[in-house]
């Protein structure tokens, strides 16, 4: 019988089984239900779908009985659509569905939550334009009362953010001792409850080791949500990982806030700063100062503060992670030196640690794969995963890759597009040439250069930029094809298997919807290496 198998054997049938199967097993016996009950609800999500709403309202009210077996075994918690549409002629199960939500939500889902005595980590969505709002302090109220509960994840969408009431919005204020907080918001946050709800549950959570704060205001100017230096007050020395997104950085005091063990930086701003109080400067020369040593850095918005961040970025070495995303300097020349110097100081200075690199430009520049970032990369011996922007490069350049690998590797190509400088055989200048054994590879096509200054003129004045239908399918349409032409230049590709053990496992280019291309050596067909379409594991 199963129940006489040694632990160990029967953990390993268990993590193979279907959740169906899990379920069906559990209801057998009691050594069952002990057993798999961890395996089955140890990451439970909360939802009112469509589909068996009824069901599930009446399921939580069970689950809230003081002999329910399930809650104990919870760690993580996922809390999101608390709501049902309604529809403009209501049937009658519809009608019984709301009159148990504002119960259920109130009495039963807080009963539920208090007896999750081993609970970790919360991942809660709320959505301020359908959700109730009644059911908060209750929920917040349960949640706060954990002792074990370490992680909180907040997201808050809405579509009106500025005339919200505070009372829509789940009270942080109750929570403390947490390790890790992230606080999403669609739009700025409003400054009340930046000061009396986020401020509050950091200064009550002293071994915080993980903290993000997104306020999602890319399209309009950050008014509300208020400094870094007001969420944090002073140092917190146990503070690892720090994630900004649209979040104020005034000169004063960064250096004060600062925690030396901070090992994972990601900050985003608009393109150079604009419209935020974000010194971009002033917070690489104080991480210089602190001697503080990134070993994760991923910044958005940095561009007019570009030669201090490469001064921090070789006062020290070990980094292992960097992203440098959507980038677009003021004018080519600024881009083009720029790109020059990161590809031939920055990036050598790294070469023994970096294992992670994404270089995302928005326009065609020296930052794109080419002539100038290729010699740096192949210094990169640990590089394992890489997004790189890519444009067209010089005919020569390209002619003498594709040659070479010809010549020596024996590697065909076809389906190549004309000239061989193309934009649409990047992948092939890439396997051709970059002797890294990467294991992921991203492609990103950047914009054309001619488009910057319409870019940079709206980015100036906050303006939306404004084209005519027939422009915006045009831009639409060059994407989508050249995407789909870099893929068949990637299945046209074959290789001996000893000239391509190099190559990435798995390539894609920047649309999702796009299949990943898969490498595939098949013995059957001769030793030779390929790409196929195929899904990431």
């Amino acid at each position: 019988m199963l129940t006489s198998l040694p632990p160990e054997i029967l953990c390993l049938i268990l993590d193979r089984l279907p959740k169906g199967a899990l379920l069906s097993l559990r209801a057998t016996c009691k050594a069952f239900l002990h057993a798999i009950t961890p395996h089955v609800f140890s990451d439970v999500c909360f939802s009112l779908r469509d589909i068996d709403t009824h069901h599930r309202l009446k399921c939580l009210q069970s689950l809230s009985n003081p002999s329910c077996t399930i809650a104990p075994y919870v760690i993580k918690l996922h809390i999101e659509r608390l709501y049902i549409y309604t529809y403009t002629f209501p049937s009658a199960d519809s009608v019984l569905v709301n009159s148990l939500i504002p119960t259920v939500l109130s009495e039963y889902f807080p009963s539920f939550i208090s007896m999750m005595r081993n609970l970790k980590t919360v991942c809660w969505t709320h959505d301020v334009d359908r959700d109730p709002s009644d059911y908060l302090i209750s929920t917040a109220g349960a949640l706060s009362s954990l002792p074990s509960l370490k992680t909180l994840m907040v997201k808050i969408n809405d579509s009106l953010i500025s005339k919200i009431p505070q009372s829509a919005f789940p009270p942080l204020r109750n929570f403390k001792n947490l390790c890790k907080l992230s606080v999403y918001f669609a739009h700025d946050i409003p400054r009340k409850y930046c000061l009396q709800e986020i401020t509050t549950v950091i200064n009550a959570s002293p071994g915080l080791t993980d903290l993000s704060i997104h306020a999602c205001a890319s399209t309009s100017k950050t008014v509300q949500c208020t400094s870094l230096q007001r969420f944090l007050q002073k140092s917190r020395p146990e503070l690892a990982q720090l994630k900004l997104v649209y979040v104020p950085l005034p000169n004063a005091g960064i250096r004060d806030i600062l925690s030396h063990k901070l090992q994972q930086l990601s900050v985003s701003t608009r393109p150079g700063g604009r419209d935020i109080e974000f010194d971009w400067g002033q917070l690489w020369s104080a991480l210089r100062e602190t001697g503080i040593k990134l070993s994760m850095l991923e910044v958005s918005g940095t561009e007019n503060a570009i030669d201090k961040m490469f001064t921090y970025l070789l006062s020290y070495t070990g980094l292992q992670k960097l992203a440098v995303r959507k980038l677009q300097m003021d004018t080519q020349e600024m881009e083009d030196k720029a790109g020059q110097r990161f590809w031939r100081k920055v990036i050598p200075h790294h070469r023994n640690s970096l294992t992670t690199l994404s270089i995302e430009s928005t326009f065609e520049s020296e930052w794109c794969y080419g002539p100038c970032a290729v010699p740096g990369l192949r210094r990169c011996l640990s590089l394992r995963d890489l997004t790189i922007s890519v444009c067209s490069v010089p005919l020569f350049w390209a002619k003498k890759k594709l040659s070479w690998a010809r010549k020596h590797s024996k590697i065909e190509f076809h389906g190549l597009q004309e000239p061989d400088g193309a934009v649409e055989n990047c992948g092939a200048w890439i396997l051709s040439d970059i002797n890294l054994p990467l294991e992921k590879l991203r492609l990103m096509i950047a914009g054309l250069a001619t488009c910057r200054t319409e870019r940079i003129d709206h980015l100036n004045r906050n303006a939306r930029i404004l084209s005519s239908p027939r422009r915006y399918r045009e831009g639409i349409g060059r994407n989508q094809r050249l995407r789909t032409r870099i893929n068949e230049v990637l299945l046209g590709i074959r290789a001996p298997a000893a000239k391509s053990t190099n190559w990435p496992s798995v390539v894609q280019t920047d649309l999702p919807s796009m299949p990943l291309l898969q490498k595939s050596c098949d013995p059957n067909e001769g030793g030779i290496c390929h790409y196929r379409n195929g899904k990431e594991k």
